[in-house]
């Protein structure tokens, strides 16, 4: 008796809970690396011969070094985790000539990608691994920007003028690509599809605009600048152009910032100019406070890169994120309550 006088709200009840179960498990793909736990620090160290690859716990302990190029003379640069913090993309002049690499986050595994004539530079994966976007001298002339496979295969050109394309970074969504160009006079920041399409110029200063990087949600990009002269700085601005901010103001040079996973912090380079061979590596929060040094070997430490770690409920770290997700539903179900109570009452 009781079942069939409360069949309709059992069945809108389990409605409800499938429909916010195969949500959460959706979202586990979907937000797998936003917001993300933030994993190691990669970066490149100069070791007076040639530059290698090491990492680092966020505080600066745990230093481990993963390359060790079989060329004493040879350079291992500019680091990218993939989104799932399992690989690690990088470029080297090992073999002769700058080409593409790839490698476990331990370092095992180290696959060359691409063999060509020129250089290839500034790899970086897109989100879901498939793709991996660079830089590349290899048709002559300057650097433009290329996409191919993460095996190496099916290189294509996206970009296409007389200047220098370069430092291009995937955007979380995979459907946009920001990278540095100096097409229009002066270095400046552009964005365009992901195809290679609708190129969009975001910044227009006097000095440079560089190294550019999205943050986790898509909705801002950090770089660095001397566009108020003196020394490079660090920035951020929304990811249209709008809006720049400078986030560190300092006598040193502050660059390649790259945001962490869980959208928080900032880490980035800074040259103290001590003899010219010292750069090193520093953190600090998304609005410029709470700075804090990382690396004191007085060696050259350039290019960091903040590992994502998955989380375990798709990519949902905190309060306010599972509430924003789940608010609809929690919607849905005040709403199912309130019609079951209805449909109840009447049958009485």
């Amino acid at each position: 008796m009781y079942f069939k006088k409360h069949f309709l709200s059992i069945i809108l009840s389990i409605t409800l809970i499938s429909c916010v179960g195969f949500t959460l498990l959706s979202t586990q793909t979907v937000l797998a690396t936003y917001p993300g736990g933030n994993g190691l620090i990669a970066f490149e160290r100069d070791l007076g011969s040639n530059d290698e690859i090491y990492t680092m716990n966020p505080d600066g302990s745990g230093l481990t070094r993963l390359t060790n190029n079989p060329d004493p003379n040879g350079d291992d640069d500019d680091p990218k985790w993939s989104a799932d913090g399992s690989k690690i993309v990088w470029y080297s002049d090992r073999d002769s000539g700058d080409e593409i690499y790839i490698m476990n986050s331990d370092g095992t595994g180290v696959t060359r990608l691409t063999d060509t004539t020129g250089s290839n530079d500034a790899p970086d994966l897109s989100p879901d691994g498939r793709k991996i976007v660079f830089e590349s001298s290899r048709d002559g002339g300057n650097d433009q920007i290329y996409v191919m496979n993460s095996d190496g295969s099916n290189p294509t050109r996206l970009t296409s003028n007389d200047d220098n394309d370069s430092d291009p970074v995937w955007s979380p969504d995979g459907s946009k690509i920001a990278f540095e160009s100096d097409r229009d006079d002066g270095e400046e920041i552009y964005v365009m599809s992901a195809d290679g399409s609708n190129p969009t110029r975001i910044t227009d200063s006097s000095g440079t605009n560089t190294d550019p990087d999205w943050s986790p949600d898509g909705r801002k990009i950090v770089f660095d600048s001397d566009r108020d002269g003196g020394a490079s700085e660090i920035y951020v601005m929304n990811a249209d152009g709008s809006n720049p901010t400078r986030l560190t103001t300092n006598d040193w040079s502050d660059h390649d910032p790259a945001w962490s996973p869980d959208g928080s912090m900032i880490v980035f380079a800074r040259d103290l100019g001590e003899e010219d061979t010292d750069n090193e590596i520093f953190v600090m929060n998304a609005d410029g406070t709470g700075e804090v040094r990382l690396t004191t070997d007085q060696l050259e430490d350039d290019d960091p890169s903040w590992q994502p770690i998955r989380t375990p409920v798709g990519g949902i770290t905190t309060p306010i994120n599972k509430i924003e997700i789940l608010t609809p539903y929690l919607a849905l179900a005040g709403l199912i309550a309130a019609v079951s109570a209805v449909i109840i009452k009447k049958r009485k």
